[in-house]
């Protein structure tokens, strides 16, 4: 059995009909591209199914579904940022989640937002030596000077997180100090600054001659003691053509073993390993940053007034 379908009140169990053999799941994602298959050679070896990767923007995704009304030719889709999918959600673009993957931490399942979390992409300091000062706190971005290579949504998830713990005016005191200290760009050999925020992919995703002027990466931890992330989301789209060989695709990310293997392949932290880094750092819970979403647009009100 695939999943346990939950159904109705009453709490009854259906199983799902099984994946036929030949079937496609195609992904919409603004990070992975069509060579970036190959991650998932472990599933569709398993399962006899291909994996076809668009890249896409979720402002394209956006238009392709809502001109396709029914059926837009996608089954899954793999954001980078937590404010694309809440974006996708408000349209209702995703699949409700009634369907839960056997022995899958509950925590990582937005029932809310329609996600499943499968991953933790952390928030990482990269700089060109360890002779540095190091930037171990949060805080200490609106003091360093630094580069960020993020983007603005990337930017509201982040400082979303914070707002759970500070009023508005606060938190707009912080991004202000932060902007101020801060701009936009992406890491290069020619740049003076020494420091840039960065996602922990994006960090690997850089050519080895960049990333190697920059061997030096950090998680700065909020107040809290705890770093920040974006997750590695899958959603289902609603609608979606393939939609039993996207569940099968879902329950066998959140395998522990296959979670494990997706993880390393994209240099991101597992889910079943709770998010742990070497030095005992831990991140903010799951249901943390899933409440973190309600102030997204607060957050963007912001960003957008500082620009």
């Amino acid at each position: 059995m695939l999943f346990a379908l939950l159904f109705g009140l009453a709490g009854c169990y259906i199983d799902t009909a099984p994946i036929e053999k030949g079937e496609v799941v195609v992904i919409a994602s603004d990070y992975l591209t069509p060579d970036d298959s190959i991650l998932f050679e472990d599933y569709t070896n398993d399962h006899d199914i291909r994996v076809v990767i668009h890249t896409i923007s979720c402002d394209s995704l956006i238009s392709a579904l809502d001109e396709a009304l029914y059926d837009s030719g996608f089954d899954v889709v793999m954001m980078s940022s937590l404010t694309d999918v809440r974006r996708l959600y408000s349209k209702d673009m995703l699949h409700a989640i009634y369907e839960t993957p056997a022995g899958f931490p509950g925590e990582y399942i937005s029932y809310d937002y329609d996600y499943f979390m499968v991953g933790y992409n952390p928030f990482v300091v990269i700089q060109t030596t360890d002779t540095l000062p190091v930037i171990q706190e949060l805080d200490e971005l609106k003091t360093f000077e630094h580069r960020r290579s993020i983007t603005d949504n990337h930017s509201i998830s982040l400082l979303s997180t914070f707002r759970t713990r500070m009023s508005r005016l606060e938190l707009y005191g912080w991004a202000k100090a932060w902007w101020k200290n801060s701009t936009y760009e992406k890491p290069t050999l020619k740049d003076s600054v020494p420091r840039y925020l960065t996602l922990l992919t994006d960090y690997y995703d850089l050519p080895d001659s960049i990333r190697s002027a920059f061997p030096i990466y950090h998680f700065p931890l909020g107040s809290d003691d705890r770093y920040r992330f974006e997750p590695i989301s899958i959603c289902i789209v609603h609608d979606a053509e393939n939609y039993k060989a996207a569940l099968g695709f879902v329950e066998h990310w959140t395998n522990a073993g296959y979670n494990a293997l997706l993880n390393e392949k994209l240099h991101t932290i597992p889910v079943y390993e709770g998010g742990a880094l070497e030095g005992s750092m831990f991140p903010i819970s799951p249901e943390e940053q899933e409440n973190s979403i309600q102030y997204h647009l607060t957050t963007e009100r912001i960003i957008h007034r500082l620009k």
